[in-house]
């Protein structure tokens, strides 16, 4: 790191790759075509030991942190091709070279969170511009307590749309979200959060509830609610319409 009165420069080396794992068929959750994690392959020679660079550039101007970067490397993404075997397919993940650029900014005015961000990345196959957007008002000490609430909204738009034969689509490529957070601000650190997305392309919905507490000194449990909704057969989510998800979770800590 380079830190300067203009900002702070952070480089960063990564010597190693670690491919992107996917579940099998006895997890959820999970698509119809089950994806090969031992079948993989990489555009560049040196496969998973491909270096890869990454600068980022962040600044605070009064109310705005902001911050960009350039990333050129391995990409975090595979490329999903359907191959036969008998008759059983599956899919193979092909991981190709790519550069990203991004900028993101966030504005914290009084109770109010702004933030935007936004990505172009190139690679040999397709070029796409992506963002994310959106804000968060936050009631603190709601009804005379020292909880805080949180009210959300955020917006995706991805240029790869729904994705045709020669390239994949986007899960977030015209979608709404709406949510609510609250923190107890208690010695247990209890929070919850609750949403609502809607794919305003397709017939597509999801809910969620995550919630989590400590318990005395060395437990935390957690609460993880999914819902999913979907008729579109060309939606990311069809393939797991049937799959609602319900995960409760005790840790220990030592």
């Amino acid at each position: 790191s380079l830190v300067r009165d203009w900002g702070i420069i952070d480089m960063y080396l990564l010597p190693g790759f670690r491919a992107k794992p996917f579940v099998g068929k006895n997890s959820r959750l999970r698509a119809e075509v089950l994806v090969d994690n031992d079948n993989i392959s990489y555009q560049s020679s040196a496969e998973d030991k491909h270096l890869d660079i990454a600068l980022r550039w962040s600044q605070s101007l009064g109310v705005f942190d902001i911050g960009s970067y350039w990333f050129h490397g391995t990409n975090r993404d595979p490329i999903l091709t359907p191959i036969t075997e008998g008759n059983k397919t599956q899919l193979r993940q092909y991981y190709n070279q790519m550069d990203q650029f991004g900028f993101d900014v966030q504005a914290t005015i009084d109770d109010w969170l702004w933030k935007y961000e936004t990505i172009y990345r190139t690679t040999d196959i397709e070029d796409f511009w992506a963002m994310q957007a959106g804000l968060e008002y936050t009631y603190v000490g709601v009804f005379n307590s020292s909880a805080d609430l949180g009210l959300l909204i955020e917006y995706g738009w991805d240029s790869r749309g729904e994705g045709n034969e020669q390239t994949q689509g986007a899960n977030v490529q015209n979608d709404v979200f709406f949510g609510s957070r609250l923190a107890l601000n208690d010695m247990q650190s209890s929070e919850m959060l609750i949403g609502f997305g809607a794919d305003l392309d397709h017939n597509a919905y999801s809910f969620l509830i995550e919630a989590n507490r400590r318990l005395g000194e060395s437990f935390k449990v957690s609460l993880d609610v999914r819902l999913l909704q979907s008729n579109d057969e060309y939606d990311p989510l069809y393939s797991v319409k049937d799959d609602d998800h319900l995960q409760f979770a005790i840790e220990y800590y030592f």
